[in-house]
């Protein structure tokens, strides 16, 4: 029910400000018609040095219960409106405090201005001294009281906007956050690039930390030079950084299982930077599509890994395993680390005579299944060399079926065994 009430209030603003009139007029009647705070034990609530006595809450009640019958369709609970009354009588006084610890203050001109507004003390469109002195009269009041609640009211507001104001996204804010997002969505990629271990902590905070710094300074001053009241508009030369950390971010993961997630991953970075670009920063729609591109590219990952562990589960030859293994590590660090890694393995090939070369695609076969399981053995100790440098290699060694997965052994190049 409380729902409802507040619902018909953001509904009908009128009936807000009407409402906050019943009770200003009640807390005058209150103070200046029955007194404040005289009687002991009178008191509702207490806010501050600020209290809301009984009677106050009552006048208060009695005028919201008659103003909601008439004006608002469908009954009301007395619990509910008087739950309704407490909170608003106790909501004004919060802001009075917060008013009064802001240092606001409330000036002639303020008061003035509001009450020359206010439509039942008009005729013809301008301020009436004789209906404003008629209408303080109706309600057993006198202009010192009306003006003294008014000005409570209008310190009450002042606070409102300015906190509302303090904590309000502005464009500038709003699209610095887009692009930011933007930037973000790309740095899973770019860490991917540096993720050798040792060395993986320093490519993030001195490559992967800078670069997020670099792309957003552009924005960061736009904001600061216009105070945040004008959204973020980048040249090309400005975008420039972005497009680049974009195109490293998609290169590793295309050619493999990974294409399509990475292509959907670099368009939904760019769709997100798209309040930023000037061409573009008008189409609102974009930035959302961002949002199901992102999620589709999470997806498609999601389904290549889990795909690359079902054929772990079967796999039952050493063959299968590495190969299953290998097209694992190409799917999770990209081509560019792959290719580094044959490199490696063909300088392993020439110093250790394998009789199996590495390739994109796995290890090569021989002429049978036995001897081909039988030269992979031999290359197996580089092979795990190379990949425990980005994966854990107790969980490599379990994929593969080795027993001694927790030795020594595991981490140390095929030289330091032998």
């Amino acid at each position: 029910m409380i729902k409802v009430m507040r619902d018909a209030s953001h509904n009908y603003p009128w009936l807000l400000k009407s409402i906050m009139g019943i009770l200003a007029i009640a807390f005058v009647i209150t103070m200046g018609w029955w007194g404040f705070g005289d009687q002991q034990g009178n008191t509702v609530a207490t806010v501050g040095e600020l209290v809301v006595t009984r009677d106050e809450f009552r006048r208060a009640y009695e005028n919201m219960y008659r103003f909601y019958k008439e004006k608002v369709p469908g009954e009301f609970k007395d619990e509910t409106i008087k739950q309704f009354v407490i909170e608003q009588l106790v909501d004004s006084r919060l802001w009075l405090v917060a008013a009064k610890d802001m240092g606001i203050t409330v000036s002639d001109g303020d008061l003035r201005e509001m009450i020359l507004q206010v439509p039942e003390f008009q005729k013809n469109g301008a301020f009436d001294p004789d209906i404003y002195q008629r209408l303080l009269a109706a309600n057993h009041l006198t202009p010192a009281l009306f003006e003294a609640a008014q000005a409570k009211e209008i310190l009450g507001n002042k606070a409102r906007m300015l906190v509302r104001d303090a904590v309000a996204l502005t464009p500038a804010t709003i699209s610095g956050m887009q692009y930011l997002a933007a930037i973000l969505m790309l740095t899973p990629a770019v860490c991917m690039l540096g993720a050798r271990r040792p060395g993986v902590s320093a490519w993030q905070w001195f490559v992967v930390l800078p670069m997020i710094f670099v792309l957003a300074w552009p924005a960061a001053i736009q904001i600061m030079n216009s105070n945040g009241r004008s959204p973020v508009q980048l040249s090309l030369p400005a975008l420039s950084g972005g497009i680049l950390a974009a195109i490293m971010s998609a290169a590793p993961g295309l050619g493999r299982g990974m294409t399509i997630p990475s292509l959907l991953q670099l368009t939904a970075a760019l769709l997100a930077a798209s309040p930023v670009i000037p061409l573009l920063a008008q189409t609102t729609w974009l930035f959302a599509a961002a949002i199901p591109v992102q999620l589709l590219s999470t997806i498609l990952t999601g389904n290549c890994l889990r795909h690359h562990e079902s054929q772990l589960q079967t796999a039952t030859t050493l063959q299968q395993k590495t190969t299953i293994l290998w097209l694992l590590f190409q799917d999770l660090y990209g081509m560019i680390w792959a290719q580094r890694l044959m490199q490696r393995a063909a300088e392993f090939e020439r110093s250790e005579k394998w009789k199996c070369s590495l390739t994109i695609d796995g290890f090569t076969s021989l002429s049978s299944d036995t001897e081909t399981n039988s030269a992979i053995a031999d290359a197996l100790p580089a092979f795990r060399w190379l990949l425990a440098r980005f994966l854990d290699p107790q969980w490599v060694d379990t994929q593969l079926g080795i027993s001694n997965a927790t030795s020594p052994e595991a981490c140390q190049t095929p030289k330091q065994q032998r």
